[in-house]
């Protein structure tokens, strides 16, 4: 069973990373939704891309909560049938 976790974020202090970091040492994909207008995030997203397992997803603009937890569920669930229909099995 992979884990994948989601962290959404909006307007987030810069001591954040250091907690998102520790987060993705337990799940397979951490993904950060970034609901700020002003992606303060966007310019760490190198040290962000640095690791293999946290994808940053940047909307800028507050789409909400709900929206940006589907939109990460139809993204993980597209990835999980694409890897299943390259490996066979279904």
């Amino acid at each position: 069973m992979k884990i994948f976790g989601v962290v959404v974020l909006y307007e987030p202090e810069s001591e954040f990373l250091d907690n998102a970091f520790y987060l993705s040492r337990f799940v397979e994909k951490l993904y950060l939704v970034d609901n700020s207008e002003s992606q303060v995030l966007k310019a760490k997203h190198n040290f962000i891309a640095s690791s293999p397992n946290v994808e940053y997803i940047p909307f800028g603009d507050n789409k909400g909560v709900a929206y940006a937890l589907n939109f990460v569920a139809q993204k993980a669930f597209s990835k999980r049938s694409n890897l299943a229909s390259h490996h066979g099995s279904g």
